[in-house]
């Protein structure tokens, strides 16, 4: 239970939960927003309420969680994409589309090609 999710935490030495965004549903993600589905970032730090962190166009649906709730411009992240428009910052789109991925210019990850073969 939520509730006891500080104990836990505690016993286990863990100073934060982090569910990170995705494109899917997340069980975790939604158990921790009190039911309301998005696909932003929640930060549980222990002793304190989960924080998202959510794109502009899902605020008004993650606020209805009754937590506090950011979106990725409150810090800074336009201003990052501006700085460094030559490199990939990391999107679950990029990782789709593309082979391997660069955050700051520097290849972390490659993707490998996986072949599927029907079987009659």
């Amino acid at each position: 239970m939520k509730a006891d999710l500080d104990r836990l935490m505690t016993e286990r030495a863990l100073d934060a939960l982090l569910i990170f965004p995705g494109e899917n549903e997340d069980p975790y993600r939604t158990y921790l927003s009190n039911s309301v589905q998005h696909s932003g970032l929640v930060i549980k730090r222990r002793g304190d309420a989960p924080v998202i962190i959510v794109n502009g166009m899902e605020r008004d649906e993650a606020a209805r969680s009754g937590l506090p709730v950011h979106t990725y411009d409150d810090f800074g992240y336009s201003e990052l994409r501006r700085a460094y428009k030559d490199c990939l910052l990391y999107t679950s789109d990029a990782a789709d589309d593309l082979l391997c991925v660069d955050l700051g210019c520097r290849r972390v990850i490659k993707k490998k090609k996986i072949q599927i073969h029907a079987t009659t």
